[in-house]
């Protein structure tokens, strides 16, 4: 899987499949006691990567790396109700402790002018509204790819790559480590 999410509230997993031969695939499974009560295979946008659950564990936001937008996926009916628009690639999401808000890291920086330091961003949604509240903007940096809360919702991180320009940035996604 390219992202995994456990709710133990909901007592079920979501496990984020996506091959660009194989299709697209939300793998939910619920779980009782242990156990495997139940799996359901959800169709996605292209490309989906991470994964993050609303509070009451029904909506799933499906970071869509395609379409530069966060696809809001009803678990019950299993259908895309929304897309939120996102900065570039979004790739990572996290719920704050209260339910209130969802920030996305974006994995490309901004388009930007020729020869100027890249600019990326964290998309901050309205979990209940399921609008975008927020932009935080996050100079001379690309790559932002993970994002976690402080449990006590003051506070989220984020990690980024801050280069001089873009060749590292393309050696390290290849691996060129």
């Amino acid at each position: 899987p390219d992202s995994i999410f456990e709710s133990d509230r909901a007592r079920f997993s979501v496990l984020v499949q996506a091959t660009a031969m194989r299709g697209r695939t939300l793998h939910v499974v619920l779980r009782q006691g242990g156990r495997i009560a139940d799996e359901r295979k959800l169709p996605v946008a292209d490309e989906p990567h991470g994964i993050a659950l609303d509070p009451a564990g029904q909506t799933a936001f499906v970071m869509g790396t395609a379409f530069d937008a966060v696809a809001l996926l009803d678990l019950a009916t299993g259908k895309e109700t929304k897309r939120l628009p996102a900065s570039r690639n979004p790739w990572s999401a996290a719920v704050s402790p209260d339910g209130k808000r969802l920030l996305v890291t974006n994995a490309l920086a901004r388009f930007g002018k020729f020869r100027t330091a890249p600019v990326s961003e964290v998309t901050v949604f309205d979990v209940a509204s399921q609008r975008v509240e927020d932009r935080w903007v996050v100079p001379e940096s690309n790559l932002l790819l993970g994002v976690a809360w402080h449990p006590s919702g003051e506070f989220a991180l984020a990690t980024l790559n801050r280069t001089k320009n873009l060749v590292p940035m393309t050696r390290l996604l290849q691996g060129w480590t």
